[in-house]
């Protein structure tokens, strides 16, 4: 696996000059979209989560939350699947990122479009910075598209904690390393936006989902599991 692989707002982009797919993203039922966006919490949190499903004009909250956590799949490929839950402190940063991506998404936007438009808009202040917190990425079906591998991904349970203005190298963090012992951290798009990312061993669990997606998750026959 390169080390140049690297997180970004909840998925793995490291763009390098690459071009993703101009299409729709895989279409879902609500229930299923409702049980992926859960899916991105630890059991215990799920049944309190606020949840947004994509929608014809974008995302929308079908579900208001009663413990600071805010659930989504969010896309960045057409076969894409990104479950994420935010605490309180990503709702004004990496979540309306999210929302803003999912109108130009579905104004006619291409992925590529997009995540160029957010890299813009976070570069120029755009979204708050946000304070320190946790963001949860614990599904069994997080598949995101690398465009820098030209692959899709199939990315194992991890735990993202704010870490704006932190390095890599301020943390000690080594690719390698984490290659080798699942849980050492690592730096998800260093800047004012980064995390500080945590592999996990356990996922949620993954009975809401079967139930609710028969048919409608894409092959991962094909796709390379990181780490």
């Amino acid at each position: 696996m390169k080390t140049s692989i690297r997180l970004a707002i909840g998925a793995v982009l490291a763009i390098n000059g690459a071009t993703i797919l101009a299409a729709e993203p895989r279409p879902l039922t609500e229930s299923c979209e409702f049980a992926l966006a859960l899916s991105g919490a630890p059991d215990h949190l799920q049944e309190e989560a606020g949840v947004y499903v994509l929608k014809q004009t974008g995302f929308e909250k079908v579900r208001e939350s009663r413990n600071g956590f805010n659930c989504i799949v969010e896309r960045n490929h057409s076969e894409s699947i990104i479950p994420i839950c935010f605490g309180s402190a990503s709702t004004d940063a990496n979540l309306a990122a999210i929302l803003d991506g999912g109108k130009q998404i579905r104004a006619g936007a291409s992925f590529a479009e997009m995540l160029e438009k957010r890299q813009q808009a976070v570069a120029a202040g755009a979204y708050a910075r946000p304070g320190p917190g946790i963001s949860y990425m614990v599904s069994d079906f997080t598949f995101i598209y690398n465009p820098g591998l030209e692959t899709m991904l199939d990315v194992a349970p991890h735990l993202m904690f704010h870490a704006p203005g932190l390095s890599a190298e301020d943390i000690g963090a080594d690719n390698r390393a984490l290659m080798e012992n699942r849980g050492l951290p690592m730096i998800n798009d260093p800047g004012p936006h980064g995390f500080m990312v945590s592999f996990i061993e356990k996922t949620s669990n993954n009975d809401p989902v079967d139930q609710a997606c028969q048919g409608q998750l894409p092959d991962t026959s094909g796709m390379r599991s990181f780490p």
